[in-house]
């Protein structure tokens, strides 16, 4: 366990109220009370990045977890990320903490993502569904199938970033089907960024599942992309993960 510290704005954080027994049923939190990441049961790690755990800035228990992956030329991501569901409306809520020294980069930071499966000809993809910082603003992009090998993408912007406080988002998300229309919800801190409606995976046998951190696509060295490197590593704190089955508004 790694303890260290981030400047505080001193603001009281009011919770997100807790889950209605007539809309939601959870079915995974973690408030990282435990100082570790047991209850996740995936962890990806590429290149030289962390997951470690520290008492700042946490929100309502002791501990946030602490996503860092250096600017390396060869790491790009440092995530947990949930087990499989089936189809269905979900409701994701989870605070992220963006550190006041972050560094705006046009290629963008995803920090939650709702990740597909390879595609028929066995090829990786990109995320159906994923929040992200890019520039200064938070964006959402959502990825849609052209035809059964090749997706395309739609980008949204949300909101102007602001550093040195908690985000506490609050996605609901009904999965598209053949015979239902997709949304994806996306409020931040009780007000509405995004209502999308529409596909919002790729019709495989599951729909994405969960994940939070850092990933970085473009720094994959796979990709060959010449980036400036050498520069200050990316930093990103979770905290109040509550992931549940859902049935109330969008």
């Amino acid at each position: 366990m790694i303890i260290g510290s981030c400047k505080k704005d001193g603001t009281t954080i009011t919770p997100p109220p807790p889950p209605s027994a007539t809309t939601d049923s959870v079915l995974f939190s973690d408030d990282f009370s435990s100082g570790n990441a047991n209850k996740w049961p995936r962890q990806n790690i590429d290149g030289n990045g962390s997951i470690t755990f520290v008492n700042q800035p946490a929100l309502n228990s002791p501990y946030a977890v602490k996503f860092t992956v250096p600017n390396d030329g060869v790491s790009y991501r440092a995530e947990l990320a949930t087990d499989s569901l089936p189809y269905g409306t979900y409701r994701y809520r989870f605070a992220v903490y963006i550190p006041t020294n972050w560094v705006q980069d046009t290629l963008g930071t995803i920090v939650a993502q709702w990740h597909g499966y390879k595609l028929i000809n066995g090829s990786d993809t990109n995320p159906p569904v994923s929040l992200a910082v890019k520039g200064n603003n938070w964006v959402l992009n959502i990825n849609t199938l052209q035809n059964p090998t090749t997706t395309t993408k739609q980008v949204f912007n949300l909101a102007q970033l602001q550093t040195g406080v908690w985000n506490q988002f609050d996605v609901r998300i009904a999965w598209s089907t053949a015979t239902q229309t997709g949304t994806v919800a996306i409020y931040n801190n009780g007000q509405l960024l995004k209502n999308y409606s529409g596909v919002n995976n790729y019709s495989q046998n599951f729909p994405p599942y969960f994940k939070i951190g850092i990933y970085k696509p473009e720094w994959n060295p796979k990709h060959g992309l010449n980036y400036p490197t050498g520069g200050a590593p990316v930093i990103v704190y979770h905290d109040a993960v509550i992931l549940s089955k859902y049935s109330g508004p969008m």
